[in-house]
């Protein structure tokens, strides 16, 4: 009678020493949570601030074009939005194909330094090479 009593009150300091160790554990990873929650809060807001930063900014450009404050639900100032959307896009564009055509480059320079101990043939038969890439590219994105 008294082993079994014994018995029943291990078993209760097991559970609880379990439970004890479990919420332990949960408050250290509770705190990573909460510091990777409030970073990606920190995120979203500067993301949304960037955001209507660049929104005021195309506003305002779009009022100067006009001269005077207008309303952004009237007809032309939707199409002139659109037109500096797409200006804007377009941009976008042009500096990533600037940047995989300097990327190409250095590839094309990294190409050219292992090949530096190799004969001078081959060397400019792979500058041609590495150089017409980014005309592929181009006539690629054209066809689309």
């Amino acid at each position: 009678m008294i082993s079994i009593e014994k018995n029943k009150i291990t078993e209760q300091e097991i559970k609880l020493q379990t439970r004890y160790n479990s919420i332990l554990e949960k408050a250290k990873n509770n705190e990573k949570f909460i510091e990777d929650y409030r970073k990606k809060k920190a995120k979203m807001e500067e993301e949304a601030q960037v955001s209507k930063q660049q929104k005021e900014k195309l506003f305002n450009e779009i009022r100067q074009h006009f001269g005077f404050n207008i309303d952004p639900k009237d007809e032309k100032f939707q199409e002139m939005l659109e037109i500096k959307k797409k200006e804007e896009a377009k941009k976008r564009r042009a500096e990533k194909k600037k940047q995989r055509e300097e990327k190409l480059i250095e590839v094309a320079l990294e190409m050219e330094k292992q090949v530096a101990g190799g004969s001078a043939n081959n060397s400019n038969a792979d500058k041609k090479e590495v150089k017409a890439k980014p005309n592929e590219v181009d006539s690629k994105k054209d066809e689309q």
